[in-house]
């Protein structure tokens, strides 16, 4: 038996708890912990930076400003800045978390530049809708081709049909003539006749020469 789970578009309440959840204390400690193994890396393997590179990287490295209470009170105000920015049953959370993701060491910048990411996702959604309406036209026209070669196909179809019945008709009233013809009295002889015509003794109109006795002609 398949088991069906329904995945719903992100609340309010959920945007604020996976922002708070993402930006956690403990989550920022790893990224601390990771900053400080990066450190301690021999500068032969480290990538050599200029003073300005590092500081730029420091300052956006916002969470390094605060301690954990105040870090807990800023990730808070944050979560419900960001969860009002982004609309209700809008956006699922694998979009969120990923948009987040990209920001994952600077919450400060990921609520910044939210309005940036939804005008991102509106001309993509936008971008989609012209790419379906575009294919749904396609297929439509395509469907009326597909109509009017299958119309055209059946009346040319029918038009066969109509030629081969009028052709069947016009032998079949050929025949019959032909056979009233032969069944006529005034009908011509046919071959059998002819042969027996041609064998007969034809009677010539000569004169007949009668002898009278001579007797009957003193009496």
């Amino acid at each position: 038996m398949d088991l069906r789970i329904e995945y719903k578009l992100a609340t309010t309440a959920q945007l604020r708890d996976l922002f708070k959840r993402f930006y956690s204390t403990e989550l920022m400690s790893k990224f601390a912990q990771l900053d400080s193994e990066d450190s301690s890396i021999s500068k032969r393997k480290r990538p050599v930076l200029s003073p300005e590179a590092q500081e730029l990287i420091q300052m956006s490295d916002t969470t390094k400003l605060f301690s954990a209470d105040e870090l807990i009170a800023v990730i808070d105000n944050l979560a419900e800045e960001f969860s009002s920015k982004i609309p209700s049953g809008k956006f699922s959370i694998a979009q969120v978390q990923g948009y987040l993701l990209s920001k994952k060491r600077d919450p400060t910048e990921a609520v910044k530049c939210t309005a940036e990411w939804l005008k991102e996702r509106e001309k993509e959604a936008e971008d989609k809708a012209k790419r379906l309406a575009k294919r749904a036209e396609e297929r439509q026209k395509w469907e009326r081709s597909e109509k009017r070669r299958a119309a055209r196909e059946q009346r040319e179809e029918e038009e066969e049909e109509r030629e081969a019945a009028l052709a069947d008709k016009t032998d079949e009233k050929a025949e019959a003539e032909e056979k009233v013809k032969e069944d006529s009295p005034g009908s011509e002889p046919n071959d059998g006749e002819e042969n027996n015509m041609s064998g007969s003794v034809s009677v010539t109109s000569e004169p007949v020469v009668v002898e009278t006795p001579q007797e009957n002609l003193v009496n």
